[in-house]
């Protein structure tokens, strides 16, 4: 797994993070901000619902995040995935959904791998330090094999 992004405690990163989020305040208070930024949410796949996730996620305050997609972007996916474009055409969703959120929240860690879910075990390292509210979740984008022709 590579680190991506920097999520540094020094004051020049504290400053950014309340700057980046202080359009929050009122609709959430200082403490829930704070609880987001130090959680960990996972997402095992950043194609269509998962890339929009992370970066509905990345935008809220998350403090760091785990991606893992084993998928290139291809033409068919424009019509519905975060990332995709002319420039990330064959590119690992990945590496470019991980680069693309840190130029967002600077402030985020980014652990992102190509490998993918392959199993139990996989997924269990994967989620190992994730948490949101004290749940340990895996989000994860459920694809039907059928529909993929």
């Amino acid at each position: 797994m590579i680190n991506w992004g920097n999520q540094s405690n020094d004051n020049r990163a504290d400053n950014l993070y309340r700057e980046i989020f202080s359009r929050y305040h009122g609709l959430i208070n200082e403490d829930e901000q704070s609880q987001l930024r130090r959680s960990t949410v996972a997402i095992a796949s950043v194609g269509g619902i998962g890339g929009l996730l992370a970066e509905r996620l990345i935008r809220t305050g998350i403090g760091r995040l785990k991606i893992s997609d084993p998928g290139n972007f291809q033409k068919r996916n424009f019509n519905r995935q975060y990332g995709t474009s002319m420039i990330t055409l064959d590119h690992n969703k990945s590496e470019t959904v991980s680069q693309q959120l840190a130029d967002i929240n600077p402030t985020v860690q980014i652990v992102w791998d190509k490998p993918g879910i392959s199993g139990e075990s996989s997924a269990n390292v994967f989620i190992h330090d994730a948490d949101f509210m004290d749940y340990n979740i895996l989000v994860g984008n459920i694809k039907n094999e059928t529909t993929k022709k």
